[in-house]
């Protein structure tokens, strides 16, 4: 048979209802979570029978497809409840779902819960099914813009590489990789170590800046499959929220690597050019 028994809308074969409606607007960050409150409705007499019970468990079901976060969270029957969520696991778009398993070793459905076709028969679910499941809600989550911090660079030494020429490697999950050759490894390497401003430009402008042009030609070249890594969160949280939505807009073909390059990193050859011509006057 057709599962679940119990849905969100009702009809002419199903009897009660399960559904929940999230109060986006109270969505509030607490200590690193987001705390999302939300609205329960259940008008099913043997649905509320089995969770008081304990033969059966509420929770929602909550899928972030660019983190790949999935997680079933516990609830009770309360009409007003909320749950947390850790920030760092979920932004974009969020689907949430409302289901109900069996807790119980088996559950006897009651002939009075089925569809028409089916009150003919006997219909016992083992424990884990899924027996009730609500409308689905979607959310977008947008964090605030922050500066790109050049920690999200990885510099690695690759001596098959001349030893002035450099290359993008995505393959890692949380940074992007820098591989360089020696002479222009050990360069960058020397202006990371020095904490000096004007050499942190130095990096910006020849290695960081050209490095972001790859990184959106090379996800414009290979299409998916970055979107749930740190350092493309990184990226994209350095975006205004209109070009955020551009990048990630699939069907929008009309996206420059360099215009998102530029949007991200400023202009450090502006800053670092200032900077020397200021130091020239003083001398």
């Amino acid at each position: 048979m057709n599962y679940p028994i119990i849905f969100s809308e009702e009809s002419e074969d199903i009897k009660g209802t399960i559904s929940f409606d999230i109060e986006e607007s109270e969505t509030e960050e607490i200590n690193n979570e987001y705390a999302i409150p939300f609205n329960l409705s259940i008008n099913s007499p043997f649905l509320r029978e089995q969770v008081e019970k304990n033969k059966a468990r509420l929770s929602v079901s909550i899928n972030c497809q660019e983190t790949y976060f999935f997680q079933n969270y516990d609830i009770s029957l309360t009409e007003k409840q909320s749950f947390s969520v850790p920030k760092d696991q979920i932004f974009g778009t969020i689907y949430f779902t409302v289901i109900a398993r069996v807790k119980s070793d088996t559950m006897l459905i009651p002939k009075t819960e089925l569809l028409n076709d089916y009150r003919s028969a006997t219909v016992i679910l083992q424990k884990g099914s899924v027996f009730a499941v609500s409308n689905e809600i979607k959310l977008y989550i947008n964090e605030e813009p922050k500066p790109l911090d050049v920690s999200v660079f990885k510099l690695t030494l690759d001596e098959e590489l001349e030893k002035d020429r450099f290359k993008v490697d995505l393959s890692d999950h949380q940074k992007i990789n820098i591989r360089a050759g020696e002479i222009l490894h050990n360069k960058i390497s020397f202006n990371r170590g020095i904490g000096n401003e004007r050499a942190d430009l130095l990096n910006l402008s020849a290695v960081y800046f050209p490095a972001i042009i790859s990184v959106f030609e090379q996800i414009s070249d290979t299409g998916h499959g970055h979107e749930n890594k740190l350092w493309y969160r990184a990226l994209t949280n350095a975006l205004d929220p209109e070009d955020k939505e551009l990048l990630l807009d699939d069907d929008n073909d009309n996206k420059d690597p360099l215009e998102f390059a530029q949007k991200i990193i400023g202009s450090p050859f502006l800053k670092a050019t200032k900077m020397i011509i200021e130091d020239e006057l003083n001398e």
